[in-house]
Parts: structure tokens; sequence; C-alpha cells
């Protein structure tokens, strides 16, 4: 078996290594405030090991009370990083109280009564909250579609809580039994090697998680409108032609909905481009919101806003394209004491097997223009004949 103080002095040195990676982390990616927390809790874990590592030859209260604190404080923050990451509650209170408390379980039976296994029980109980509180919020992770670290993380303190509600038990068992030398306990050197692999695999499964959310970031930047969150329009051509490809063999493989707002340029003109905006916003919730779960829906830049619905034929989309209308006719953004009324045309092109997104984008904005030209606010097809609607008038 190796020896413990061996195993002490390498973990001390992982834990110094994970807190310099999680420090790097930090540096680079500043809006993550997790990776500071995680930085900040193995630097504790650091601190604590060679603390202990020097026990006999400091004094007992650096060796035990502040090496242990330090190693509760340490789990605690590594807590918080991950309720940071995953935006839950930190539960300071509960998590210092029991830092705290701990801290001074140590102290009596360390200067008043002076016992190892009560010692070993309240720090390995200290360490069960945070370690729980760990792996149940990586579980219900919201790293949609990338669960596999956070979970693999959650399965490392999973396993931290089994060690330790083991040496909890040990140590009362072996109350009598269990002599004076830290160094000798029972279950110690078993727990230093649980400990040192889960400071490795964790420190790197956290840095991952943090790329991963940066990746994700850089996706979003890089596929959707920063006003409407909406496909922007690269992001949606490619979607739209992943889809027809995906489509089973039919008669229709999809219908395209081109819409454009009713004189959103007065609208900017008079009430300025930040009412326009909130106006872009909100038409793009009712699209979100109306249309169903697998449309594809972009924004093609300025007012004009794409939608394709996969598997569903012109008259369909017909009516879906006129309950948005409806919906948008209805829409009033209030802009100060001014309310905006919108409205909508759109184009409806049905995608038949065979014909290219391009040419199936020319037939939609044939139907649009046919909608402006009728009198607006209305759904065209693309083979079809508009029925001219009445616009409804800017309230101020």
């Amino acid at each position: 078996m190796l020896d413990t103080r061996t195993l002490i002095f390498c973990g001390g040195v992982g834990q110094m290594l994970a807190a310099m990676l999680l420090i790097g982390a930090a540096l680079i990616h500043r809006r993550e405030l997790a990776a500071r927390y995680w930085a900040a809790a193995y630097l504790m874990l650091a601190l604590g090991t060679p603390l202990f590592f020097l026990r006999d030859t400091i004094p007992d209260f650096l060796s035990i009370v502040v090496a242990n604190s330090l190693t509760t404080l340490g789990t605690y923050l590594i807590y918080v990083g991950v309720a940071q990451f995953e935006r839950r509650p930190k539960h300071w209170r509960l998590g210092l109280g029991v830092v705290s408390a701990s801290a001074l379980g140590l102290a009596y039976w360390t200067f008043v009564d002076p016992n190892l296994p009560a010692r070993v029980i309240v720090t390995n109980l200290a360490i069960l909250p945070s370690s729980c509180m760990i792996a149940w919020t990586l579980m219900r992770t919201r790293m949609t579609g990338q669960r596999l670290v956070p979970w693999t993380i959650a399965g490392l303190f999973g396993a931290v809580v089994i060690g330790n509600t083991f040496r909890v038990m040990d140590a009362a068992i072996r109350w009598r039994g269990v002599g004076s030398n830290a160094f000798e306990a029972p279950l110690l050197a078993l727990w230093l090697a649980l400990t040192l692999a889960l400071v490795f695999l964790s420190a790197t499964g956290f840095v991952v998680m943090i790329q991963l959310r940066v990746q994700s970031r850089l996706d979003r930047l890089a596929n959707h409108d920063p006003l409407t969150g909406l496909l922007n329009r690269r992001a949606f051509r490619r979607q739209v032609i992943d889809a027809l490809r995906r489509a089973e063999p039919g008669p229709v493989a999809g219908t395209l909905l081109l819409m454009d707002l009713d004189r959103f340029k007065q609208l900017n003109d008079h009430f300025g481009h930040l009412a326009g905006d909130r106006v872009l916003r909100a038409f793009a919730d009712v699209l979100i919101s109306g249309l169903p779960r697998d449309a594809i829906i972009g924004r093609f830049g300025g007012d004009e806003f794409c939608v394709l619905l996969p598997g569903v034929g012109a008259d369909e989309a017909s009516d879906h394209a006129e309950c948005m209308r409806r919906a948008t006719e209805g829409l009033a953004v209030v802009i100060g004491p001014a309310l905006i009324r919108v409205q909508v045309s759109i184009g409806v092109a049905e995608l038949p097997p065979g014909l290219s997104f391009n040419e199936l984008l020319r037939r939609a904005d044939h139907a649009l223009y046919r909608a402006k030209s009728a009198g607006r606010n209305a759904v065209v097809g693309a083979a079809s004949a508009p029925e001219p609607v009445e616009p409804l008038p800017l309230e101020a």
C-alpha cells in the first residue's frame, strides 16, 4: 500500500495544479464567475493539504483545525461554483454555518477533549452536504445535449459521498480502537487516493464545462439574430436545406412563409429605431408562440422574416399564416404615450419534390410582393389571388 504521506503530498501537488488550471480559466473567461469560485476552491484545498502534511511539525491549530476547515470550505466553494454555473441557489448561510460548526468541533476535540475518531466524523460529515449538493445539481444540469461531462463529475462526487459515509461509519465503529496518529487512521490511504483522482478529473471537467458553454455562446452568436433570438439568414438557409434532405418522400416536402411587416420604415421614422426594435421582438414572440414546434423560424434582415413548415401543404400552411396575420394585427406595442399597431403581409410557397431552396424563396417572394401590391395585411399563396384588406393606422 502507498505511504499515506506520499499520497498527501501528491494530493497537494494535484490540487495546486488544479487551482492554477482554474485560475487560468477564470482569467481567460472573465464572464464565467463560476470559474473564480472553482479556482478559489481548489486553492483552499491546495493550501490545506501541506498543513495536514506537516502534522506534528507545526501547531495543531494549523495542522488540524485550519487544514480540515480549508478542506471543508474548499468543497463548499466547489458547490458554489456549480450553483453559479447552473444558476441555482448557493445557500451561503447553510454552507458557511456547516464550515463554522465543523471548525468549532475540530477545535473542541483537539484541545478540550482530544479524540481522533470524533475529528474524522466531524470533518467528513461537514464535507457530505456540499458533495451531495454538487452531485445533485450537476445531475440536473441545464447543459442540454452536453450532459456527459457534468454527469461524470456528479458521479465522482457521488463516490466522495459514499467514501466519506464509510469513513464516518468506520470511525464510529472503531471509536475506542483508533489511536491518536492521524496518518494511521483506517481507510485514510483509500480516501486520499479517491481524493487525488477526484481533484484531477473534476478540475479538468469544470474547465471542459466552461469551454462547452463558451463554444455554445459563439455558435449562438454565429447562427442567431442578436435582437430577436431567431435564426439568422445563413443559419436558416442551412437548417432548411438539412430539413428538406431529411424529409420523407411525399408529394410535399414543406411550405415556406415569407413575412414582411407593413410600413415598418414609417414606424422607424416616426417613433425611432428603439421602438422598431421592440416591435421586431414582439413579432418574433408571436411567431415562436403561435407556430408548430418543428417550424424553422428565421429573420432574413430588417423587417423580413421567413418560416419553413416541414411536411405541411400550402392549405394548412396558409391557415397557420392567417393565424399569424390575425395575431399580429391584434398586437399592440406601447412606446411611451404611443400605442403602435402592427400588420404583416405573408407570401406562401409550397415546396414540391425536386425544387431548390432558391426557387422556393423566389416563389414566396413573388407571393409576398403580390400581397403588398394588393393592399398589405394579407396572406397570398404562390398561385392564388389575394383579397385586399384595409390596413390599420398607427395609433399615437
